[in-house]
């Protein structure tokens, strides 16, 4: 009731005349409707703006109201620092890491033997600005023994083999047709050798116009030559060319064989040339003697017709296996008494025998029944009765008995015996003496039929007792409580205590990145120990991966400090415009964009732009939609080009490597990351569309869903735009 009547109030004055009335709205702090009076505050509100901040006149609250409005750049973002807005006093937008505003220096860097950099880079970033390949230049000249340093990098440039301080020419005793000379400058020693220079030949002297030594040329010879040839390898022979002068060998030649009779199977290929066999034989070049084909029976083995080689042991010939009896399944009856057969379809010379089957077995006044041919065979058995039992009755020392018998149902067959009365069977028995716990008797009779006996009872003596001390048990060997024993029987209290078993203490080593974990059991009492419980060595954990400049990424392990190098992963893409599109290469792991090029309509070249690094943004997540995650990490990077336009590329990693996603993934960030700006997600061919973008105002996170379903690709790259 309270809010409508301030609104109804704030309305009643604004139809007063001439009474003028500060900016009215919703106070989000007292929840009336209010007016609000400028502050001459501003606020930054995301990267592309800020509002006024005003006064609610109710509750007098600060809060940011009124129109949205774009930043003034008074300060415009460096390599390392944002915008800076006067008006609200802020830093806003992202670092520009192509707008290089800090003192510069120079350095030099060894490139190779030849040439070193110049390298102008930045104080702020430590970003190579421009990169130079120069000759090196040296201080001083280098010689054979001193060389030369570089002025700028400090490389050493290595000797100059070729300024020498020569003697002169002197003949080599060792080798008539040579001379020599040495470098007489201290600490070379270096010698050069060449031959003379005269016109002599092997029988005909000269004077070298160098050393002026008097010689003669046993290598340069007057000829004419004397040919011959001869087999050196199975592929080649060789001419020989000699001196009929001196009779020393001046030339060789080596061709190959001329095959006059070509290798068969069992000989070489023959040359014509140099008179002999050479290479190996041909397995292939047989002389083949044809040999018919033979049928196979139920019985024999057969063949297809087939080739052999009349000069080696080659064969075509392949073994049919015999086809075995095709039986008809008829049984009958062979008239032996004992066996019925069927015949072969094959062949009916051959039957296959088997035993009778007993259906109905003989008795002692029938023949047996088999049931496969259905015949009758053999002889009534004079033993298969059908006996009825009768229990034996054991004769006693009085009366008659008999042992169990039999008696046949279909005949007078009877195994019936009768016992007479057996009269007593005395036996005689020793005596026993007692024991500690048995009774014990003198000598007695009984009767091994009936009761009767003499035995008379003696009672037992009871235990001589002995005293044993105790023993303790241990963790693998068992003790025992004090016990009694018997002198004069085995009689014992001895109890066995079980051995007590190890008290075992767990410690755990926990895994590292390289090495497994474990846990060690120790005994407490005796310290034996064992592991178990293996966990398998961790992995590395790296942390960032950086750029190069020489085509690969690297990382440092968060855990203990190893550092990894990788090639760079390189997806090709495209930002499509009207008149001019931008080619560029990207490495989603590292960051790094190389090869930008703006291409006109005509497929031009217009202008090649310096590589920048996109950043990583450290509290982006990922969740799977479908199917699951990829292996690694997200990897999700925002950063401009040198053209100002702004991209998000996101992908996955593991060990520096990208990481092929399937199915739909969802994307969280931080809301203020992308306050005021849309996506738009780039396809290979630079086409766009609107990426939608959903806002969780409580949790202040931004969210997206990208589709890897039908992509060829580990990575997504998206251009950041204003919103419209």
């Amino acid at each position: 009731m309270k809010k409508w009547f301030i609104a109804l109030a704030a309305l009643a004055l604004l139809l007063i005349p001439g009474v003028a009335m500060a900016d009215t709205a919703m106070c989000p702090t007292c929840n009336a409707w209010s007016t609000f009076e400028p502050t001459g505050k501003y606020k930054n509100m995301d990267l592309s703006g800020h509002q006024k901040i005003q006064k609610c006149t109710t509750c007098w609250t600060e809060i940011p109201l009124g129109s949205y409005e774009a930043h003034t750049e008074t300060q415009k973002a460096t390599c390392t620092s944002r915008a800076y807005c006067a008006v609200c006093q802020g830093y806003y937008g992202l670092t520009n890491p192509n707008n290089h505003i800090e003192s510069r220096k120079v350095v030099y860097e060894t490139k190779d033997f030849y040439e070193h950099y110049k390298k102008d880079v930045c104080a702020g970033c430590e970003k190579v600005l421009r990169e130079v390949a120069y000759s090196h230049n040296p201080k001083e000249a280098a010689t054979c023994v001193s060389a030369a340093i570089c002025k700028d990098c400090g490389q050493n440039l290595g000797l100059d083999m070729g300024n020498h301080n020569w003697s002169e020419w002197k003949l080599d005793e060792s080798a008539p047709l040579m001379h020599y000379r040495i470098c007489q400058t201290s600490g070379c020693g270096q010698s050069e050798r060449e031959k003379h220079n005269g016109n002599a030949n092997c029988v005909t002297s000269a004077t070298c116009s160098k050393c002026l030594t008097n010689y003669k040329d046993t290598d340069n010879h007057t000829g004419p030559n004397t040919i011959t040839c001869g087999r050196i390898s199975d592929t080649e022979h060789q001419w020989t060319a000699t001196c009929k002068a001196c009779g020393h060998t001046i030339d060789r030649l080596s061709e190959a064989h001329t095959e006059t009779t070509a290798a068969t199977c069992a000989a070489a290929a023959y040359c014509d040339v140099c008179m002999s066999s050479y290479g190996s034989t041909d397995p292939n070049a047989h002389n083949l003697v044809q040999h018919d084909a033979k049928a196979p029976t139920c019985t024999e083995i057969g063949w297809d017709a087939y080739e052999t080689c009349s000069r080696c042991d080659y064969s075509t010939y392949v073994e049919k296996t015999a086809l075995r009896h095709k039986w008809d399944g008829i049984w009958q009856d062979s008239g032996d008494g004992a066996r019925h057969y069927q015949t072969c379809k094959n062949d009916s010379s051959h039957r296959d025998y088997a035993y009778h089957t007993q259906t109905t077995a003989a008795t002692c006044t029938t023949a047996a029944y088999c049931a496969v041919c259905r015949s009758s065979y053999g002889e009534p058995d004079p033993n298969a009765h059908n006996l009825v039992q009768h229990e034996a009755k054991a004769p006693t020392c009085t009366e008659i008995g008999w042992d169990a018998y039999d008696i046949c149902s279909r005949c007078d067959y009877t195994t019936y015996v009768e016992k007479s009365a057996l009269g007593h069977d005395r036996v005689n028995h020793d005596a026993q003496a007692p024991t500690c716990t048995t009774i014990g008797w003198d000598a007695y009779e009984t009767c091994s039929r009936c009761d009767y006996t003499t035995y008379v009872e003696k009672s037992a003596l009871g235990h001589d007792r002995v005293n044993h001390d105790a023993q303790a048990p241990t963790c693998t060997e068992i003790g025992w409580s004090t016990y009694d024993t018997c002198s004069r029987c085995d009689y014992s209290t001895y109890a066995e205590l079980a051995a007590l078993g190890h008290d075992y203490v767990a410690k755990t080593t926990k895994p590292s990145c390289t090495e497994k974990g474990y846990t060690t059991h120790t005994c407490t009492r005796c310290k034996d120990s064992y592991r178990d419980a293996y966990v398998a060595a961790l992995g590395h954990w790296y942390g960032e991966w950086s750029p190069n400049a020489d085509g690969t990424n690297s990382a440092t392990c968060l855990r203990d400090a190893y550092e990894h190098t990788v090639d760079c992963a390189r997806f090709d893409f495209v930002l499509a415009a009207e008149d001019v599109r931008t080619e560029f290469v990207l490495c989603p792991v590292c960051g790094e964009v190389s090869g930008i090029r703006l291409i006109d309509e005509n497929g031009e070249v217009v202008e090649t732009l310096e590589g920048v690094q996109l950043l990583l943004v450290e509290n982006a997540a990922a969740k799977a939609v479908t199917e699951r995650l990829p292996v690694g990490e997200l990897v999700l990077r925002m950063g401009a080009l040198p053209s100002g336009e702004q991209l998000m590329s996101v992908a996955f990693e593991w060990g520096g490597e990208p990481t092929q996603p399937t199915g739909q993934v969802k994307i969280t960030l931080p809301a203020e990351l992308l306050e005021g700006y849309a996506l738009r997600l780039i396809a290979g061919d630079g086409a766009e569309s609107e990426l939608p973008l959903e806002r969780d105002e409580e949790a202040e996170t931004i969210s997206f869903v990208l589709d890897f379903t039908d992509s060829e690709t580990p990575v997504q790259l998206m251009r950041v735009v204003p919103e419209v």
